[in-house]
């Protein structure tokens, strides 16, 4: 007998998945999560085991089987700093579709849970906020990365370190979609450049020759891989980049790029954005708080505070945990990670994304050695 799916309307053969991963339940309870722009169809999910009991919840992903199969290995290879055994994830299919299911299991009998980026656009308390990425950084991920480490040194040119990243990246493309006429005028009034200069000068951060700490990381830490449940608990999902040799700082710079770009107000003022990339810069190591009462003065300047609040501690955990030797280097990494965001075409705010990546390369361009001066 076909699965009985609450309220939602699935395909026989993502209804087929469903039903192996409830060991033929006659029914069960989906949520669609927030998810991003991998295309992978992903639910919190709860099913009966018996008259009496229901199964704890858990997370089902569904995308093609090659990946699914790909992100299972990536598990496998890092359980042990999950600190989860192996078969806590269990994978299904392939359908006649070729799709596979990825369960995500013992997520608990009361965890009702929304994406980190859902509980950041609607907390108001900032406090929260702080608490909230405080604790992903300081437990959630203590493992995989700890004060304490040593990690692996590699000697490298900034584009072998972010390889990957920039594999899509075609700014000129991305500026089309968007208005390539209005953003070049937008570009030029703010900050008196163009994409062609902008292209020139990521072309030299990627050829610049540094030393990268290497080590485990989940690869893909932005706001809608992390779940949060009423009561603060956290959990990670969609390890289809973890791995167990990539640059530190990967897990900090993408969780920076999805608090600006997927959880600020769509409809916030560009100025204000724009605001808030330099107030993070004016409040870095020092006393914060007037900085951001510049941006709870704003239209949406409270939704801009927290964001600006949580950047702040990403980036101080950061240079606590050695994923980057020092804020300028972490600079570097987040314009190419930024330019390598801009051909996502869902969640993020692509227009604000391109004018943080061109006040990004000026910052660059101010800065005497790697001392900060203010402009």
């Amino acid at each position: 007998m076909p699965i009985t799916c609450e309220h939602i309307l699935i395909d026989n053969d993502t209804r087929w998945l469903i039903q192996k991963a409830c060991g033929d339940a006659p029914e069960v309870k989906l949520a669609p999560m927030d998810k991003g722009a991998s295309g992978a169809k992903v639910w919190l999910a709860q099913f009966p085991l018996n008259k009496n009991q229901s199964s704890q919840y858990c997370v089902f992903k569904i995308h093609s089987y090659s990946k699914i199969q790909r992100e299972h290995k990536n598990i496998q290879e890092v359980t042990t700093v999950l600190q989860k055994k192996s078969d806590d994830f269990q994978i299904y299919g392939p359908s006649k579709a070729n799709k596979g299911l990825l369960r995500y299991q013992s997520f608990g009998s009361d965890f009702k849970a929304k994406s980190l980026r859902e509980f950041l656009q609607t907390c108001k308390s900032i406090a929260i906020v702080e608490k909230t990425i405080k604790k992903l950084y300081q437990q959630r991920l203590s493992e995989w990365h700890p004060i304490s480490s040593k990690p692996c040194i590699k000697k490298l040119k900034m584009k072998d370190a972010a390889h990957g990243w920039l594999t899509t990246m075609d700014l000129n493309a991305a500026a089309k979609e968007i208005g390539k006429e209005s953003l070049e005028q937008s570009l030029k009034e703010w900050y008196l450049t163009n994409l062609v200069d902008m292209k020139k000068e990521i072309e030299t951060i990627k050829n610049m020759e540094e030393t990268f700490n290497f080590g485990t990381v989940h690869g893909d830490l932005h706001t809608q891989n992390v779940l949060r449940d009423n009561n603060g608990r956290l959990q990670l999902i969609d390890y289809a980049w973890a791995s167990r040799e990539k640059w530190k700082a990967v897990d900090f710079l993408m969780m920076e790029c999805s608090l600006k770009f997927a959880v600020t107000p769509s409809n916030a003022r560009l100025a204000d954005l724009i605001l808030l990339d330099a107030s993070l810069d004016k409040s870095y190591g020092t006393p914060s708080k007037k900085y951001y009462k510049q941006l709870e003065n704003l239209l949406y300047g409270h939704e801009l505070a927290k964001v600006a609040r949580a950047v702040h501690i990403v980036r101080e955990e950061a240079i606590k945990r050695k994923a980057v030797n020092d804020i300028m280097q972490y600079k570097k990494g987040l314009i190419l990670l930024t330019a390598g965001l801009a051909n996502v075409r869902q969640v993020l705010n692509r227009v604000y994304l391109f004018h943080s990546l061109a006040y990004q390369l000026r910052f660059l361009k101010i800065v005497d050695g790697y001392s900060i001066k203010q402009r």
